[in-house]
């Protein structure tokens, strides 16, 4: 029992050293990380970032944003700091609408008040401004330019109110060629004016002699349009003669109100006699 109590004493001096330099080991993994209990300026990870920034490296710009939001994190959005910087290279990386949250942010929990305070908030509100711009200017189209100034504006707001007095014009000079035309369109659809468009054959078949009175009495009283009839088709199958076109015509004015209306398959005609 001495003998095993012997050997027990040294080691218990070794287990506290292992144990020590585990808990340095830890300590140092986390010195990198954010620290809610320090200044956010003080915090390792803010630092580091900010020494990412100070080499003017490009490629360090996305490394040193993860470690200002890992600040953000850390204090739950309560990081002024951290969003102003994180808006700066969310705007140098063309990402306007992040850069517009983080400068809110920072708008939102900075506590400063002094004269310094409020020039850097004209400086932030700026670049919030910026950042919408770029936005806009991101939309497809031609959005408004927000850099012009007043008089360009009423400049472009005169010139679209003569082009629409324009077009106002353009428009009551094109109705009144459309009425010219309509009235001269129904000034050709005269009788007169269609007897001129009817074929010389038709016009000569018009001048034959009524048929007799035994030939009337074999014509039927009314006809059903067919496939392909036409006005002079149907005084053919019923007269024998395409003359009589006109007179089918004019017995079917319920049916064929204007001179453009056409024959439809199933129609009923009337036939005179």
């Amino acid at each position: 029992m001495a003998q095993n109590l012997f050997f027990s004493i040294p080691r218990i001096p070794s287990l506290l050293l292992l144990a020590f330099f585990l808990l340095a080991g830890t300590a140092c993994e986390r010195s990198a990380e954010p620290v809610a209990h320090l200044p956010e300026t003080e915090d390792p990870a803010y630092k580091q970032a900010q020494a990412l920034l100070r080499s003017e490296a490009t490629a360090n710009d996305n490394i040193a944003l993860e470690k200002f939001q890992q600040v953000i994190d850390a204090r739950l959005g309560d990081a002024p700091e951290s969003h102003l910087e994180a808006g700066r290279l969310c705007l140098k990386q063309n990402q306007p609408l992040d850069a517009c949250y983080h400068f809110k942010q920072f708008l939102r929990f900075k506590r400063d008040s002094g004269p310094l305070a409020k020039q850097q908030t004209r400086q932030v509100e700026e670049l919030i401004r910026s950042a919408e711009k770029m936005f806009l200017q991101k939309i497809p189209g031609r959005p408004i330019d927000l850099d012009g100034d007043r008089s360009g504006l009423a400049e472009n707001y005169q010139s679209l109110r003569q082009e629409n007095d324009l077009l106002k014009r353009q428009n009551v000079d094109l109705q009144k060629r459309l009425a010219a035309a309509r009235a001269e369109r129904q000034q050709n659809t005269t009788p007169a004016n269609i007897a001129e468009a009817i074929p010389p054959i038709a016009m000569e078949a018009a001048k034959a002699p009524p048929p007799s009175p035994a030939v009337v009495s074999n014509i039927p009283t009314t006809y059903t349009v067919k496939k392909g009839d036409t006005l002079m088709k149907v005084s053919i199958q019923v007269y024998g003669t395409s003359a009589r076109w006109l007179e089918i015509r004019n017995a079917n004015r319920d049916l064929l109100p204007s001179d453009e209306a056409k024959l439809q398959i199933g129609m009923v005609l009337k036939v005179p006699r």
